[in-house]
């Protein structure tokens, strides 16, 4: 091989290195120095986070697995977790508003199909399944709070004023954020993020005409419902139920949250493990990486 196709190919293979490194922001950069487009790949599209397209043809028959509580088996308890709002604290999933890219899930925020009785034949949705608990997702997270942090503070008309923004943010922060950071010492928390599923009657209202004990027995009626729906499947072990499963949004149409002890621990030695989700109609599952989800030299679930 002559001494400058050799040197060309050396460039080019230095060159394909470094632009890799660079579309892969967990790999080559400390999180405080994500920009924007970064933590939104981070949070939708890498190792801990990816965008599906699913479709239901028989959403509102039934539910592919039994609804309601289990019997026993390897979720624990079935008392749930209960946090204010029906999710994380305040009902807003994780700091910085953890829901569908954008904030808050599609147009409308609503709640299943339009006209909230079920889906006309097949329909197809695009939703992004997340590994919630795993240190890059919490950090980005952090950092897109921190941008809109920084574009709220542009628009305030006083130091004064910019002085008691922040304090308040500060003191809820500092009084909200231990309850996901307990969470995710204790559980794999996995996300379904724009699921919008087939209205029941009974399902959860957040109008003001509903009453605070209709909207907690119709939020234990979908828990009851969908617990089951979602389990973590090693390659080499038992499937792994859920200890809790939390709702944000209608019928969780910004995210549904399953919440996997960890007293089952996953190590690298799994390979991989799936997330599986099946109800109302949809069925899918995705193939998470172990060997891809290394985060500063460990893995990070």
């Amino acid at each position: 091989m002559q001494p400058k196709t050799t040197c060309l190919l050396i460039f080019t293979g230095a060159a394909c290195a470094i632009t890799l490194l660079a579309s892969e922001p967990w790999k080559s950069k400390d999180s405080s120095q994500w920009s924007s487009e970064e933590v939104d790949k981070v949070l939708t599209d890498s190792p801990w986070a990816k965008k599906l397209s699913v479709s239901s043809e028989t959403a509102g028959r039934g539910q592919g697995r039994s609804g309601g509580r289990r019997g026993g088996g390897m979720g624990g308890g079935r008392g749930g977790i209960g946090f204010p709002g029906g999710g994380y604290p305040g009902g807003g999933g994780y700091p910085g508003g953890g829901g569908y890219p954008g904030g808050g899930g599609y147009p409308g925020g609503g709640g299943g199909y339009p006209g909230g009785g079920g889906y006309p034949g097949a329909v197809k949705q695009e939703i992004v399944l997340r590994w919630e608990s795993a240190q890059p997702i919490q950090e980005a997270l952090a950092r897109r709070s921190g941008h809109r942090s920084a574009a709220s503070d542009e628009t305030e008309k006083s130091a004064d004023a910019k002085a008691e923004t922040s304090k308040a943010e500060t003191s809820k922060a500092s009084s909200d954020s231990a309850k996901p950071a307990d969470i995710n010492q204790k559980y794999y928390v996995v996300a379904i993020l724009g699921l919008h599923l087939p209205s029941h009657r009974s399902d959860s209202d957040s109008s003001d005409d509903s009453s605070s004990s209709d909207r907690r027995n119709s939020t234990e009626e979908l828990r009851n419902r969908f617990l089951d729906a979602g389990q973590l499947i090693p390659k080499n072990g038992v499937p792994i139920a859920a200890d809790d499963v939390q709702f944000e949004g209608h019928n969780g149409s910004i995210a549904i949250r399953y919440l996997f002890p960890k007293t089952f621990p996953i190590d690298a030695g799994e390979k991989e493990i799936v997330f599986q989700f099946q109800s109302s109609g949809f069925k899918f599952d995705h193939k998470f990486k172990l060997s891809d989800m290394n985060y500063q030299g460990k893995l990070a679930l």
